[in-house]
């Protein structure tokens, strides 16, 4: 059953992962000013570190998101399907608390990146 779950787990992890993944790409691949120079636009839009950082932190939220609905249905069904043994109890409960723990760590990143910002300004 373990080995269900944990195969169940990855196959939906990497659809949840792959399908929130958009790969946007320029068709014309850059634009050329005539004097043989290519210049290429900027894919990440990001100019400083921070707002690097503030990006990275916008996708985990949103994956993260989908990462923690998953874990806190997988730490449901081990509750649910526990039968009244003490250790499938615990363990759904500690799936569901790291998943949260997880998740709120970040939000706290996201709020430090916002501190910083303010702070460099």
């Amino acid at each position: 059953m373990n080995k269900f779950l944990s195969v169940l787990f990855l196959g939906v992890l990497i659809i949840v992962v792959g399908s929130g993944i958009v790969i946007a790409a320029s068709t014309s691949g850059g634009e050329s000013s005539g004097s043989g120079v290519v210049v290429i636009d900027n894919p990440i839009g990001a100019s400083t570190i921070a707002e690097l950082l503030d990006k990275i932190i916008n996708f985990l939220i949103i994956i993260g998101g989908s990462i923690l609905t998953l874990m806190i249905i997988v730490g449901a069904f081990k509750l649910l399907t526990a039968n009244g043994e003490e250790e499938k109890i615990i363990e759904g409960r500690k799936t569901i608390y790291w998943a949260i723990v997880g998740y709120a760590i970040i939000f706290i990143s996201k709020g430090i990146i916002l501190i910083i910002q303010q702070v460099l300004k």
